[in-house]
């Protein structure tokens, strides 16, 4: 094989972003090796496609390898927040049922002050002040049971949502990099 040969051989395994490929070069060291004209350009044709494809190739790759990456840093994110999210959610929660049930503790005592002050006072109307009462309570504690569940329910649905919307970027990113990896 002889020097320019060599040359040309050399230049072929660099990588693309070293130096661009001569092609004219190459034609020429060809020519002198006996090639004839046609055919000599037509290798320089397919060594510059080949080039161009491990070019290609090792863009792709560099764009999957950054782009797995990045999906790792988002569900590390996701996650963060919604550990974050959930502890404080049951932090809120667990403010909320201290405070309903200190609520609860003065209402009730409140209520027995006043049915012990009218017992004494309305001995003969206790019988319809007890069953008025009792009622009441039962209405109160059914309203606020009521407005708790429907508080909580919507608590449940913005966390499901927030879920749903959430894992519908990891199929997403995933299914994309998957397209990109399957054309590399």
């Amino acid at each position: 094989m002889s020097q320019s040969t060599q040359k040309s051989g050399e230049r072929e395994q660099a990588s693309p972003h070293a130096h661009p490929f001569d092609k004219l070069q190459a034609v020429r060291d060809l020519i002198s090796e006996e090639f004839p004209e046609k055919q000599a350009v037509a290798i320089v044709e397919i060594i510059e496609d080949a080039r161009s494809g491990v070019a290609m190739q090792a863009s792709m790759e560099e764009m999957g390898v950054a782009l797995h990456s990045d999906m790792e840093k988002m569900e590390t994110s996701l996650r963060s927040d919604m550990g974050k999210m959930e502890t404080s959610l049951r932090s809120d929660m667990e403010k909320m049922e201290t405070s309903l049930r200190s609520d609860m503790g003065k209402m009730e005592t409140s209520l027995r002050s006043d049915m012990g002050k009218m017992e004494t006072s309305l001995r003969s109307d206790m019988g319809k002040m007890e069953t008025s009462l009792r009622s009441d309570m039962r209405n109160e504690i059914e309203k606020a049971e009521l407005r708790l569940r429907a508080e909580m329910n919507s608590m449940r649905a913005d966390i499901q949502a927030e879920f749903k919307r959430l894992y519908w970027y990891i199929p997403l990113v995933t299914g994309a990099v998957v397209g990109i990896l399957k054309f590399t």
